[in-house]
């Protein structure tokens, strides 16, 4: 073998191949409307429940199982708001999904609403921690006795399978329901807090993101301008550490609360993705998953970001 021929060899056995440094993964938000109330188990007490004939309405749960497998959507880290209780989640997960995700998480809450937030990831991500933040107080509240949350927030670290760690957190803020200036600070200030928890993960783990029904848009409503705040905004304000994937979608006139059934007034960017500087910079795409079964499934659009991490040695 000539000494050109070796030479060249060994370059290319040194040279990574195309493509192999890069590990996708696709994380997603979905409000499933009154999913919880899909589930007969809640009608029933504890000790009447019936698992083997769970389901209230077959078609509504076909159509969720059928959203969340489309092939353009199938994420792998799914975050849910108005999920159901533990167990019908890993049932609907096991009999619906087909064992579709691994891990399958429903978090605690201060709701009595029955809505729950939820997470569930593919095989391969491993949950090295889970943090929960519903006991939080409200700093408007001078006894110190309020809660500021009613839904979440929680985040959990992945490892995921190229041994990168992604830290996904996931929410579901104060409605705009009856909405009024009271109403619109208090929903800042859950904002401002999950924009803190999201600066105490950055400063030691670069990929961060939360994911969830904020209730709002980008821009002041009158309750806003009642209130001189901009309660989404809040998101983006404190050290500039998050960069919002939604908010190019909403400027473009795009909307994930399609709310077919309601005036066109009503339709408005709900669902919002914030990540870390550094989880920004490998972000391939946003999406709205529009496809029409996702029109009946829920009054909510899902909406996906795709990264692309560099896989870690």
């Amino acid at each position: 073998m000539s000494k050109f021929r070796a030479c060249f060899l060994l370059l290319l056995i040194a040279l990574p191949a195309a493509n192999s440094s890069a590990e996708t993964i696709k994380v997603a938000t979905y409000n499933i409307e009154l999913f919880s109330d899909m589930f007969d188990q809640h009608k029933l007490p504890s000790s009447q429940r019936n698992r083997t004939e769970y389901f209230r309405d077959c078609e509504d749960i076909y159509e969720v199982a059928r959203v969340i497998t489309l092939p353009q959507f199938s994420p792998d880290i799914l975050c849910i708001q108005e999920a159901p209780d533990q167990e019908a989640l890993e049932l609907f997960n096991k009999e619906y999904l087909k064992g579709y995700y691994q891990f399958v998480q429903v978090f605690k809450g201060n709701s009595t609403s029955r809505q729950h937030l939820a997470m569930m990831a593919k095989t391969g991500f491993k949950a090295e921690s889970v943090d929960e933040y519903y006991k939080d107080k409200d700093p408007a509240d001078s006894n110190n006795k309020k809660l500021l949350f009613s839904r979440g927030p929680a985040f959990v670290t992945f490892i995921t399978p190229a041994n990168n760690r992604i830290i996904i957190g996931l929410t579901h803020i104060k409605s705009k329901a009856g909405d009024n200036a009271p109403m619109v600070l208090r929903r800042t200030r859950q904002i401002a807090r999950i924009r803190e928890i999201c600066e105490n993960y950055i400063e030691t783990k670069p990929y961060v993101a939360v994911l969830g029904d904020f209730n709002d848009s980008f821009g002041k409503d009158n309750n806003e301008i009642k209130a001189n705040t901009d309660a989404l905004a809040e998101a983006l304000a404190g050290k500039v550490l998050l960069r919002s994937l939604t908010k190019p979608l909403q400027e473009q006139g795009q909307y994930s609360y399609h709310c077919q059934l309601k005036p066109i007034r009503y339709r408005s960017f709900l669902d919002h993705i914030f990540v870390s500087i550094p989880l920004f910079q490998t972000t391939q795409n946003t999406t709205i998953i529009t496809d029409p079964i996702a029109d009946v499934a829920s009054d909510h659009w899902p909406v996906m970001a795709t990264f692309e991490l560099p896989e870690e040695n």
